[in-house]
């Protein structure tokens, strides 16, 4: 047996090693899913090539792991992209997608490609391109991507929803403390600005209202035998790295653009004498459906190439052809040539899509179809199914050197318009990317109540500044809402042409100042509204809601606009996971008693106000906080509120004291203080068991008076109790029958009395409370003396009283306690709610519900979740649902919070089935609370 062993060994791994070899050709030839170019597939074979280059990178040690998914939906282009350079992807929407939220997609799919010659290992000049397109991509036989792969450590692996980094989601960016990650300021003064925005010129600057950032290269491209780096074999393609930004602004007149930036680096160790930067990409105009009859068209003046439907024909929106949109790429920025200058476009042709002249897998063809100089206007494919291939060249990259590639991808509503947009475009562009945009959306949460949503954000929107116009130009808010995941947010506002622009908010607030009313003049026959003067706030509360539906909202934040340089209002785009959120509101269990917060004056004598209201009830505690002051280093004084529980600073130097709301734990907070010491008239004068009838007038005295934050009281007597202070020869001391009490501190205080009469006051006279600064007498607070309006004059008497009442600023002795009770459960009303209240909604249930949440996109078709939901359950139970017969179906442990009262069932048994029309039995176990048994129906 020992010798059969050994005899089969050698066969045996010839056979594993020939299994091998033959895998990329065997995992090729599994991809492979039809003789038909990929446009054409149906969507169970597009399934079925997804699924297998799944298996393929799973299977490769490549960068194809590290690829993202992004969408850019910053104004009214939205679109999908990718951190391989993509712009729109094959059967995938959006693809520049024009207006926003039309679900009119413009675009298959559309990318860069950087080809260079050079001279391989054998001695050969090749011609190398490296691009990374889904359809007619380069790719090895095994499925391996020759072209672009993203750089892992310009993103964060571990960011959830996985996207490329963006501007307005700082979980997306690459944590790494290390000067080589541009997101890293190493000057950070602590964890808010450790990591910035790598912005155009300046870190931490956000140029657009939405940018994206990644970088990759062409390590993966080993078609060629060219190996650019000389101690790394490993190392292929050309040896180039991108760094690319997408920008766009909301601005009315940049609506339409988005800025594609490449920054393009010879990485490796050799001097690349022949280089080309294109573009490959297939526009769809008309829709996916309607490719067949477009046209293209270049001017090379202005570096643009365009793409337009062929008009009279129809389309897949059932708009008129004028309403189509037109398709154009402008370079805004091309790379130099030997003596410095601009190459800008340099080469165009439109061949079909799937012909050999469109496969930009063939690098030769490429090469030569994008040799400067090469117009091919000829055999452009017009009314036809043409692919866009168009580049500037030739230019040189000598080892670490860079050379810039920026190009605007446009919309517009035919060539003129097309054209303005462009121009838009280059005077941005000429600008460095500076261009009014809209204030930075505020960061909002929502809280689910019992059938209403409470809505809730920063101030962060209020202090924008707008770099183009160097002002804080902050307006106002807007708040929308959504019940179809924001395919719609809320009634359509048309324009004076009768299309869809806009929607109508469900609420909005502005600043007090004198911007209001609609702005004075239209943008294509549509006004914005800047509001009607109402005041800011940070909370809302929407109470038409239905518990158990899944509603969406967003709070945008929008400014001024500059009527006198014809520029628009601006308001902030709408960003999952920033200002917009998803909320469900549902029945608080039986029994429930909201959290609740208290505050006390514990120390002190300010007059100032501290509110505390529960804002989220979920995260209150029950903890005990004290609130104290403190002199900041710019000598104003701020607030700390210290958690005595846990010995955390929950809020460390807060200096809005005017009354602006800011929120922790739960706990939406405002603090107002005094804005001056001064006296409060409706608290001051004669108490009323006074009995003079002499008039009073108080103020502060009028040299050089002194605000003293203190109370104080003129106490009568019949008898001499006092005497005043003589500081001339005109105002000497004289005995008096009053004295002056600084109440607060217990402190009697000296007097000067203006008085013709000395043993009596009578009209005219003044009694000035005194305080010693420098030991020198300092009036603070008078009161002036005169006869009454009507009938007998009284003068002062034993027992008569004049109180004077200061609004008095905090002071570093002042101190709160906010005190806090957490949500809980009372135990007697629980079990009488539990067995009066619960129900099953909706009850029939029937083929269409509210209660069920549209599906994720508005490409995708179906009704939704099916689901029916228990209503006003205890925190702990068991649910179970029968047949009319008895017969168990499901069994559904429910153990949820406080504020939830509500369990669904997915009307599956426990064994994954669907459930049958008729009626159905449920019986709530709810332990000490009691039993519930129950019926409902489900109808056709």
């Amino acid at each position: 047996m020992k010798t059969t062993k050994n005899y089969y060994m050698p066969l045996f791994l010839a056979l594993i090693i020939g299994l091998f070899l033959c895998l990329p050709a065997i995992v090729g030839a599994q991809a492979k899913i039809s003789d038909k170019p990929m446009k054409y597939w149906s969507q169970q074979e597009w399934k079925q090539w997804a699924e297998r280059q799944h298996k393929l990178q799973l299977l490769k040690g490549t960068g194809a792991a590290d690829r993202r998914e992004g969408v850019m939906d910053g104004n009214k282009i939205r679109t999908v992209f990718y951190n391989y350079g993509s712009i729109g992807r094959p059967n995938t929407e959006p693809s520049i997608e024009w207006p926003r939220e039309s679900t009119h997609g413009y675009a298959y799919e559309f990318g860069p490609m950087i080809g260079a010659e050079v001279v391989d290992a054998f001695g050969d000049t090749v011609r190398i391109f490296s691009e990374a397109l889904i359809d007619g991509g380069d790719s090895a036989p095994g499925g391996k991507v020759w072209g672009w792969q993203p750089l892992p450590q310009y993103l964060n692996t571990s960011a959830k929803p996985p996207t490329p980094a963006m501007s307005n989601k700082p979980d997306t960016w690459p944590k790494t403390q290390d000067v080589s990650n541009p997101f890293y300021n190493p000057d950070a003064e602590g964890d808010n600005d450790r990591f910035l925005w790598p912005g155009v010129d300046t870190l931490g600057q956000i140029s657009g209202d939405l940018e994206a950032f990644w970088v990759m290269d062409d390590r993966d491209n080993d078609e060629f035998d060219y190996y650019p780096f000389i101690n790394d074999s490993s190392r292929r393609g050309l040896g180039i790295e991108l760094t690319c930004r997408l920008l766009q602004f909301s601005a009315a007149p940049a609506e339409d653009v988005i800025f594609y930036i490449i920054e393009i680096k010879n990485v490796s160790d050799k001097r690349l004498e022949k280089v080309v930067a294109a573009m490959f990409g297939d526009p769809h105009i008309g829709g996916p459906g309607d490719f067949a009859d477009d046209y293209a068209g270049f001017n090379r003046e202005a570096n643009m190439v365009y793409s337009w439907d062929k008009e009279g024909s129809g389309n897949d929106y059932s708009i008129p052809w004028s309403e189509l949109g037109w398709l154009g790429f402008k370079f805004l920025e091309s790379p130099l040539d030997d003596q410095g200058n601009e190459l800008g476009l340099t080469s165009m042709t439109a061949p079909r899509y799937a012909s050999t002249e469109g496969a930009p897998a063939t690098d030769d063809i490429m090469w030569e179809k994008l040799q400067p100089g090469l117009f091919d206007e000829a055999n452009i494919a017009q009314e036809a199914d043409n692919v866009f291939l168009f580049g500037t060249g030739y230019f040189s990259l000598d080892p670490g050197e860079t050379q810039q590639f920026s190009i605007a991808v446009l919309m517009g509503k035919g060539l003129q318009d097309l054209e303005a947009n462009a121009e838009v475009a280059q005077d941005i562009y000429n600008r460095n990317y500076k261009f009014t945009k809209a204030p930075d959306p505020p960061k909002v949460s929502a809280i689910a109540g019992d059938r209403e949503v409470t809505l809730y954000w920063d101030t962060k929107s209020e202090d924008s500044f707008d770099d183009f116009f160097q002002v804080k130009d902050f307006e106002g808010y807007k708040i929308y809402k959504s019940t179809d995941k924001g395919q719609t947010w809320g009634p359509v506002i048309t324009n004076s042409f009768g299309l869809d622009v806009a929607f109508k908010p469900i609420a909005q607030f502005d600043n007090e100042n004198n911007v209001e009313g609609l702005f004075p003049f239209d943008k294509d026959g549509y006004r914005f509204d800047l509001g009607k003067n109402t005041g800011l706030v940070h909370s809302f509360t929407d109470k038409n809601v239905i518990n158990g539906v899944t509603y969406y909202y967003s709070v945008t934040a929008y400014d001024s606009g500059y009527a006198s340089k014809g520029i628009h209002p601006v308001e902030s785009g709408r960003f999952d996971g920033q200002n917009l959120v998803a909320v469900m509101p549902s029945p608080r269990v039986p029994g429930y008693e909201t959290a609740q917060s208290l505050v006390n004056h514990t120390a002190g004598l300010s007059t100032a106000s501290i509110d505390v209201k529960v804002l989220d009830p979920t995260l209150v505690t029950g903890d005990l906080y004290e609130i104290s002051f403190e002199d900041s280093s710019t000598g104003k004084i701020v607030a700390n509120i210290f958690n005595t529980e846990t010995g955390d600073t929950v809020v460390r130097q807060q200096d809005e004291l005017s009354g602006f709301p800011f929120i922790f734990d739960g706990l939406i907070t405002s603090i107002t203080n005094e804005p001056v010491v001064t006296i409060i008239d409706s608290l001051s004068g004669w108490t009323e068991e006074s009995k003079s009838t002499l008039q009073t007038t108080i103020s502060l005295f009028p040299q050089n008076g002194f605000r003293l934050p203190r109370d104080i009281e003129i106490r009568f007597f019949d008898t001499f109790v006092d005497t005043s202070i003589g500081v001339s020869a005109v105002i000497v001391a004289i005995p008096v029958k009053f004295e002056i009490w600084n109440v607060n501190d217990n402190e009697k205080l000296d007097i000067i009395l203006f008085s013709s009469n000395k043993d009596t006051i009578d009209a005219e006279d003044r009694i000035v409370a005194i305080i010693h600064k420098n030991n020198i007498p300092t009036g603070t607070w008078e009161v002036k003396f005169s006869d009454p309006n009507s009938g007998a004059i009284i003068g002062p008497s034993a027992g008569d009283v004049i109180k004077i009442t200061i609004a008095k600023p905090f002071e570093l002795i002042d101190k709160y306690e906010i005190e806090t009770l957490q949500t809980a459960v009372a135990d007697v009303s629980t079990k009488i709610d539990f067995m009066a209240d619960i129900a099953v909604v909706p009850n029939p249930y029937v083929v269409s519900s509210s209660y069920e949440t549209p599906p994720a996109s508005v490409f995708s078709v179906g009704r939704g979740e099916r689901r029916v939901l228990f209503m006003n359950i205890p925190p702990k139970c068991t649910i179970r649902i029968y047949t009319i017969n008895g017969e168990l179906l499901r069994t559904i442990e429910h153990n949820g919070p406080l504020e939830n009262g509500m369990e669904p069932w997915d009307l599956l048994t426990d064994e994954g089935l669907d459930i049958s029309y008729g009626i159905y039995i449920y019986h709530v176990d709810a332990g000490q609370y009691g039993k519930k048994i129950g019926k409902f129906a489900i109808i056709k």
